[in-house]
């Protein structure tokens, strides 16, 4: 946590990005990684919009939440679950709260294009079809 508070701090990025493998949160069959709320309040504090996971075995975007789990009335780090890249896919009993989309019956990538001060993101699936799509400013 030191270290990614200080090179947050370092940092004159608009848009900050961040990765990890497990979520910090997920509807997933592993769910909520409760023992990454520092880090995921590290990054919430120096302003970071982006947090991709894997882990979990399919597709979610959630709304921008804090490190508790609670949503963000503006700003706050949006977060992506796709662990959709070719094993098998888990089902999912209910989304929790702060998920917008959960698909866990297709296989498929996230497409991202990053901007200085924006993204886009599309999930593709095999056959090519675009799932989910859309687009935020880090402003």
């Amino acid at each position: 946590e030191k270290w990614l508070r200080s090179t947050l701090a370092a940092s004159s990025a608009q848009c900050t990005l961040a990765y990890m493998h497990a979520p910090r949160f997920s509807s997933g069959v592993h769910g909520d990684a409760d023992w990454l709320e520092d880090l995921w309040q590290a990054l919430d504090d120096y302003d970071a919009y982006l947090m991709l996971a894997g882990h979990d075995h399919n597709y979610e975007r959630l709304a921008p939440l804090h490190a508790d789990g609670t949503q963000v009335a503006s700003g706050g780090i949006q977060s992506f679950v796709v662990g959709t890249g070719g094993t098998w896919l888990r089902d999912t009993d209910s989304p929790r709260s702060g998920s917008e989309v959960l698909i866990d019956d297709k296989h498929g990538v996230l497409v991202l294009d990053l901007e200085p001060d924006s993204y886009e993101w599309q999930f593709v699936d095999t056959t090519g079809a675009v799932l989910d799509q859309g687009s935020r400013s880090c402003s």
